[in-house]
């Protein structure tokens, strides 16, 4: 049986030109954030990350995604999420940063069971 890699990134074009799509896969932790810090430094002006195939992310991937945000945002770029996994936006949601990589799409999706009152 084939070992599966921790984190796949494939890259794409995004929904709107001159932006730029990055599909993750599996886990973004302490030993795969600096991969996914490198494919995000390769970038410039807007990227859209689909997340929804990402099983696991801890603090330091949300590291990653908060240094380029604010790295694409003063180049004049943006970062957004616009698809993710319920593990990914309940990670997003107990750091309360939903809001920070929210696209139209990501907000428009229904809020996780249990979370809110």
């Amino acid at each position: 049986m084939p070992v599966k890699p921790p984190l796949r990134i494939t890259r794409t074009a995004g929904s709107d030109a001159g932006t730029t799509r990055l599909t993750l896969e599996g886990e973004v932790d302490l030993a795969t954030s600096p991969f996914l810090a490198m494919s995000l430094g390769e970038i410039s002006g807007h990227v859209e990350l689909n997340l929804d195939k990402v099983d696991f992310m801890d603090s330091s991937g949300l590291k990653v995604l908060l240094d380029h945000r604010n790295r694409l945002d003063a180049d004049g770029g943006s970062l957004s999420v616009v698809k993710t996994s319920p593990q990914v936006q309940r990670l997003f949601e107990l750091s309360s940063l939903t809001g920070v990589f929210a696209s139209d799409s990501f907000r428009d999706r229904p809020q996780i069971e249990g979370l809110h009152p």
